[in-house]
């Protein structure tokens, strides 16, 4: 859900599973509910409700040994981090999470854990390193990870345009196109397009750039209000951070 585009099932999702957390449920799903938390509370720049929140992930990860989880708590926490640009503390978190998944297989946490490292690094204007940890994940032989590789060849793509290697980068243009699946979500069309047309920009063919950013293939942006569920979830009041001790409301009340 969170690189489908759906913003309701953004904001639903964690407002579900804190009532999940709330209502006892095991060490492993309360650190995954306040993890969400925290990130969307840092996105929502309520940062003591965020801090609050990283404070009860970590907390039920003391009862737990499920890895899993705890891999998924760095990984948050470097997304939390980051959307408060704290960079250092983004990129520790990541690497913490890397480490993690390396030592237990899990690869899924694992690609993830790489892409909020690389993003952390991105963001930190750290771009060779940015550019040596996507390319652990496009040189992956590691099954079922043609969505993230893809994700990593496009912004290794931009990495090498903007320093003047559009050769290298337009392979990584063609490589993300390779990995695009069938009937691909939304925000991965928009990202090869656009990235192509970045790469194509930065080699002067300016043509060829508004041809990426004109083509049909882009979904269009645009949301039907009558068509999306109605919510209400009441407000939420950074100076009264006890809230989160209160009973919430389920998503669909």
């Amino acid at each position: 859900w969170g690189t489908s585009g759906d913003g309701v099932w953004m904001r639903d999702l964690p407002l579900g599973a804190l009532n999940l957390a709330d209502q006892g449920a095991p060490e492993k799903a309360r650190a995954i509910a306040y993890a969400l938390a925290q990130v969307m509370a840092g996105a929502a720049s309520l940062t003591s409700l965020a801090e609050q929140y990283g404070v009860l992930a970590r907390s039920a990860l003391e009862s737990s040994a499920d890895v899993d989880a705890r891999t998924f708590v760095h990984v948050s926490s470097s997304v939390y981090h980051s959307c408060r640009g704290q960079w250092n503390e983004a990129v520790e978190q990541a690497n913490a999470a890397v480490r993690i998944s390396e030592e237990f297989g899990l690869r899924g946490r694992w690609a993830e854990s790489i892409l909020a490292l690389r993003n952390g690094y991105n963001a930190a204007g750290r771009f060779a390193e940015a550019e040596a940890v996507d390319t652990t994940l496009c040189e992956s032989e590691i099954e079922g990870l043609a969505r993230f590789r893809m994700w990593s060849h496009a912004n290794r793509a931009v990495i090498r345009a903007i320093s003047g290697r559009c050769d290298e980068a337009s392979e990584d243009i063609q490589a993300a196109r390779a990995l695009s699946p069938a009937g691909q979500e939304a925000v991965d069309s928009i990202i090869v397009h656009t990235t192509a047309a970045v790469v194509a920009l930065a080699g002067g063919q300016f043509q060829d750039s508004r041809v990426e950013l004109e083509t049909d293939e882009l979904p269009v942006v645009g949301t039907d209000a009558a068509k999306l569920p109605t919510v209400n979830h009441g407000t939420v009041d950074q100076q009264q951070p006890d809230h989160i001790n209160q009973p919430r409301r389920k998503p669909d009340e």
